[in-house]
């Protein structure tokens, strides 16, 4: 329980750290003239939720259903590429890198209110991957418009979340 209170209090750190924008989960009611608004609020996803839904796949041992949910959760185009290479990053990665054993939200940065990127590393039993998603707003929901990923830091992540990162880091276990 501590631990998880903890994780809390660092996944707060990291959102009211990040630059621009702060991005959260609100509650609104359905509809107002009921007496229960609590149990008619709806939930409105949050630029992270798409990404860090994926990792927690990826580190249950779900690698196929990660790669799935972020193909389905990206615009027309990254879909297209994503089902004509899923089979060989998903083979590619549980081969070479071994399973996702927790992911780390390093930060994030606002380009504008409907843009955001987002920097994670995934530790595998043999190499840790850097990642990085932007996400877009569109007129419906938060998706996926690009990301990429390396096994050096450098290669994904800004320097000025590689020097800030340690003391911001939010690990997730599966």
């Amino acid at each position: 329980m501590l631990k998880k209170l903890i994780n809390i209090g660092l996944a707060t750190t990291v959102i009211l750290g990040s630059l621009g924008t702060i991005s959260y989960a609100v509650q609104t009611p359905i509809s107002p003239d009921l007496e229960n608004n609590i149990a008619q609020t709806s939930v409105k996803p949050n630029p992270f939720s798409v990404v860090t839904e994926g990792f927690d796949k990826l580190c249950s041992g779900r690698t196929r259903d990660a790669y799935t949910l972020w193909m389905n959760n990206s615009f027309p185009a990254l879909q297209d590429v994503m089902a004509q290479s899923k089979e060989s990053l998903v083979n590619t990665q549980e081969t070479m890198l071994g399973k996702c054993t927790r992911y780390i939200m390093i930060g994030s940065v606002s380009l504008t209110e409907k843009t955001q990127i987002v920097y994670l590393e995934s530790e595998h039993e043999k190499a840790p991957v850097f990642w990085e998603f932007v996400v877009y707003h569109n007129p419906q929901r938060w998706e996926i418009s690009s990301f990429s990923f390396n096994t050096s830091p450098h290669k994904i992540i800004p320097p000025s979340l590689l020097n800030n990162s340690k003391d911001t880091l939010v690990t997730h276990k599966s």
